[in-house]
């Protein structure tokens, strides 16, 4: 969409006219994370290529947010594995961090959350977000790429 309207807009800067993300420019936000104070593990399972752009995109929000929660709602010290599993009709997303324990009543405030549920709704995905019993908080989703699956988790 924003290659698209940069067309109409002769003023954008040709910076602003780059690919959308995707599971290859997740290592690059991991790295990002780890400079920001937050180390970050990435692992990605499965063969992403034949994942549509739209889901890649979908994929690195997903991601993007539940890290960003993670930065700014953990203290310094804390970890996060990310975990993308690539299949042939389905992308599972897994954000997890070894925080100290949260209550739901804890959860982010805002709209990150309510996004991330958005965007996995729109792929047939339900979102789970929460506390792990152990401390620490984890994001996963599955979303369904077509093929007749079910994109529950």
């Amino acid at each position: 969409m924003r290659r698209a309207l940069g067309i109409l807009r002769a003023d954008e800067p040709d910076a602003e006219r780059h690919p959308l993300p995707g599971i290859v420019q997740l290592a690059g936000l991991a790295d990002q994370m780890c400079a920001a104070g937050l180390p970050t593990r990435l692992e990605v399972r499965g063969d992403h290529t034949p994942v549509p752009v739209t889901a890649q995109l979908a994929v690195y929000r997903l991601v993007q947010e539940a890290l960003t929660n993670t930065l700014k709602h953990t203290p310094r010290g804390t970890h996060a594995q990310v975990r993308i599993s690539c299949l042939a009709t389905t992308v599972t997303v897994d954000v997890m961090d070894d925080g100290p324990r949260r209550d739901n009543q804890d959860a982010p405030k805002g709209h990150g959350i309510r996004s991330m549920r958005e965007r996995a709704a729109a792929y047939g995905g339900v979102l789970q977000a929460g506390p792990l019993p152990s401390g620490g908080w984890r994001v996963r989703t599955r979303l369904g790429l077509g093929g007749g699956t079910d994109a529950a988790v």
